[in-house]
Order: structure tokens, then C-alpha cells, then sequence
């Protein structure tokens, strides 16, 4: 990120961040909780036609030990953050991305208490021989699988420290009706929001990820 991706046309910042794909037993786990997401929830998901409408909440919960250490954005602040806007979505489900298991089942909770929403993450819609090929992944490439998940969710919720929440954000931002590549700020807590993304953090806050990482 050195460079900002507004010098060069709209058309290649929407396209240059593709030339690396990811692997092929990384886009087969992906397509089986893809294809569990929808079977378990009715969701009807074509997974070649991008973001699915009225089906669920992408939430990138970003809680572990050292986000925690460096004083990142709170678990409370969070899933405040998160149900309030699957609230405002009609949305009944999130999809939660996390590689921390002790925040994740205590937000299943306090999704079903607060607001009788429903949460699932990929290890709950896997089995058998995909589930032992996940288990086998490290963990960052276990969060390839959560990318894709995400990136396809009716709308994505994450936090302004984050580059992981960053890229799903602006990867799905060319999919717009409209875009631009110049300062986004947000209003309200909101750092950067669409209508398919919101980063959850002070109005212009870390501007280097917006202007200029690769979508």
C-alpha cells in the first residue's frame, strides 16, 4: 500500500486484485459451506452471481488475543455494531467469521437472547471429509474460506482496524452502482459504508486501507 489506486483507472482498481486467485481445495471447502448455508437455511445462494440478496449478515468478528492486546475495537462495541445492523437489514442470520471460539459462541448467545437472530460460522456447516480438509488448513488460510463467505453475504459488518474487514469491504464496494476512489468517510462511528459494507470506527479513520489497497 504505497501507492493511491485512484492514478489508475476504475476499471483496473476493480480488476488488478484478481490475478491472484486462490487455490483450488480452498474454493472446493468454500463452495461445501456454501452449499450447506443454503441447504440448512433456505437461502437459495448462486455463488456465481455474487452477493445474495435477503439472505444473511457477513460479520467479521475480529476479537483474538492480540487484536484485544493492542486495544482494538471491543467485543461489546462489536456485537452492538453487528446486531443493530442486522436489525436494520431485516436480516435473521449471520454468518460470523472469527478465529476466536470463545467470542463466537458468546455472540451466538447474545444474538439469540437479544434479538432471536441466528448465528453460524463454518465449522457448524461442515462435516465428514471437508470439515477434517479445514481442520488440516492453517489458520489464515482458514480465513480465505470466511473471505469468500463474506464476500457474498447481503451485508458485511466489520471494524476500521482491520485490513482482513478492509478488503471484503472494498472488493464488494466495485460491485456498486457507483464508486470512487478518493477519501469515503462515514458518519455516525462509520468509517467507510455503502450499500454493501459498513467499517464500524471514527469518521476517516486509517485512510491509507481506502486509498490504497488492491480490491
Amino acid at each position: 500500500m504505497e501507492f493511491p489506486t485512484l492514478y489508475n483507472s476504475r476499471f483496473f482498481v476493480a480488476n488488478f486484485g484478481l490475478i491472484l486467485q486462490f487455490r483450488a481445495d480452498i474454493r472446493r471447502i468454500t463452495a461445501a459451506v456454501l452449499h450447506a448455508l443454503s441447504k440448512t437455511y433456505s437461502l437459495n445462494i448462486d455463488p456465481l452471481t455474487g452477493i445474495t440478496r435477503h439472505a444473511y449478515l457477513g460479520a467479521h468478528l475480529r476479537t483474538a488475543i492480540d487484536a484485544s492486546s493492542a486495544g482494538w475495537t471491543s467485543y461489546a462495541e462489536q456485537a452492538a455494531c453487528y446486531l443493530s445492523q442486522a436489525r436494520s437489514h431485516n436480516l435473521s442470520l449471520i454468518y460470523v467469521a472469527s478465529c476466536d471460539p470463545e467470542s463466537t459462541a458468546r455472540f451466538k448467545r447474545d444474538a439469540l437472547t437479544f434479538q432471536n437472530v441466528q448465528v453460524t460460522a463454518k465449522y457448524d456447516l461442515l462435516s465428514g471429509d471437508d470439515l477434517e480438509a479445514m481442520k488440516r488448513l492453517n489458520w489464515d488460510q482458514r480465513a480465505l474460506v470466511d473471505y469468500e463467505i463474506l464476500l457474498r453475504s447481503n451485508s458485511f459488518a466489520g471494524i476500521y482496524q482491520s485490513s482482513f474487514a478492509w478488503n471484503v469491504a472494498l472488493r464488494r464496494y466495485v460491485a456498486g452502482k457507483s464508486y470512487r476512489w478518493d477519501s469515503m468517510e462515514g458518519v455516525g462511528g462509520q468509517t467507510f459504508d455503502n450499500e454493501y459494507s459498513w467499517i464500524y470506527g471514527p469518521p476517516g479513520a486509517w485512510r491509507l486501507f481506502e486509498a490504497a489497497m488492491w480490491p
